[in-house]
């Protein structure tokens, strides 16, 4: 059977016309462009490295070590002397702390009374003592003056009051004599006259805690001196002390009303002596080896400040423990957990050298990225290394 072929109405192909192939070749070269951007754009951020260098701060670290000092040198000590004093003192102190409340009280001072006479001169107690302005005061026991010569003692006013107080040089005549002897035998003021008006405030402990401190230092200084006078080594220039407070005692009670107390202590003083190269060579030592594993000395043979701790004391045997803490300048060797990278990642060279240097332990901060021409940090956090100088 034979097919007959119609003709499409309206003089048209049944089929569409295939598309112009210039299109074809436009849509193709995008693609292929697009795709050489996104490589090269990949070969670009794969290619970015960089290397943070961290010049790390020098820091205040605190090592505690420990060593033996004797006298009868053996391995592992120090050569060194070990004394011990028992020392005591009475001190006079004033109340300052609170409201003062005026008294009035009796004057008193020591005055010192010269005889010129070529005999000695017998006084007795309460014998009057006048000073130019008719001031009467009275010695407050028996003395005899040597002939040509003085004898200190202590005086008091014949009545109660301020005016009786003085703080300059007073002469005195002694009523009681002759004329013609008192000339021969008279008295001057050595101290200030005080006492005919105090002002009083409550004695408290942390008075007596002042006092306490103070004069437990002026018995410290006493005992270094003693201490090292008895040991005798010029050699052993250095030493370090321990002290025990044996007994104390206040003329005042907590609470009382006064204006000056006596405080009295005795103190057990035991002294620790050793030569200053020999004690720094050990420490030295053993500082290095006791060294955080992370940290070494910012300056190898660099000073340290000492502190000293006399521990378990033998003072027979002359022997002693002391723990010593030693602070020396450390600087990090690794910088593990030091920078956040997170916080430089993407950033402009600038931006995040100074991010990185206001980091607690930089002290400064160098960045290096390679291709060199590129001026911000890759985003890659593994593209990032830190390390330290």
């Amino acid at each position: 059977m034979a097919i007959r072929h119609q003709k499409h109405r309206g003089g048209r192909d049944p089929f569409p016309a295939p598309p112009i192939s210039g299109l074809y070749q436009k849509i193709a070269m995008s693609f292929i462009g697009l795709t050489v951007v996104i490589v090269l754009a990949a070969l670009w951020f794969s290619s970015v490295r960089a290397t943070v260098w961290i010049t790390p701060s020098r820091e205040s670290t605190p090592i505690n070590v420990s060593m033996a000092i004797t006298r009868n040198h053996a391995d592992g000590t120090l050569y060194g002397r070990v004394v011990q004093g028992v020392f005591e003192r009475v001190q006079e102190f004033q109340v300052t702390k609170g409201d003062a409340k005026k008294v009035t009280g009796v004057s008193m001072g020591t005055v010192r009374i010269t005889n010129t006479n070529s005999q000695p001169q017998a006084l007795v107690k309460t014998t009057r003592l006048l000073t130019n302005d008719e001031r009467l005061y009275r010695i407050s026991e028996n003395v005899t003056v040597p002939a040509k010569g003085t004898i200190d003692v202590k005086a008091y006013a014949d009545e109660t009051g301020p005016t009786f107080d003085f703080t300059n040089k007073q002469k005195f005549t002694i009523p009681g004599l002759s004329d013609s002897m008192q000339k021969l035998v008279y008295a001057e003021s050595v101290t200030p006259f005080t006492g005919g008006e105090r002002n009083i405030r409550v004695f408290t402990q942390e008075d007596a805690d002042a006092s306490a401190k103070v004069l437990q230092d002026a018995i410290l200084e006493e005992a270094k001196k003693t201490l090292r006078a008895n040991i005798g080594e010029a050699s052993l220039s250095e030493g370090t002390y321990r002290t025990e407070i044996v007994d104390k005692n206040t003329s005042a009670t907590i609470g009382d009303e006064t204006d000056a107390y006596l405080m009295s202590m005795k103190l057990n003083v035991t002294g620790v002596f050793y030569a200053k190269q020999d004690l720094n060579a050990a420490i030295q030592s053993l500082v290095e080896k006791s060294i955080p594993k992370d940290r070494k000395l910012a300056t190898a043979g660099e000073s340290m400040k000492l502190s000293f701790d006399v521990k378990d004391v033998d003072a027979a045997n002359e022997k002693a423990n002391i723990d010593v803490t030693a602070e020396v300048l450390t600087k990090r060797t690794s910088a593990e957990g030091l920078v956040d990278k997170t916080i430089i990642l993407g950033q402009p060279i600038a931006d995040a050298q100074r991010l990185i240097e206001k980091i607690n332990g930089v002290e400064s901060a160098e960045i290096i990225v390679k291709p060199s021409w590129v001026r911000r940090l890759p985003t890659l956090k593994d593209h990032v290394t830190v390390k330290v100088r």
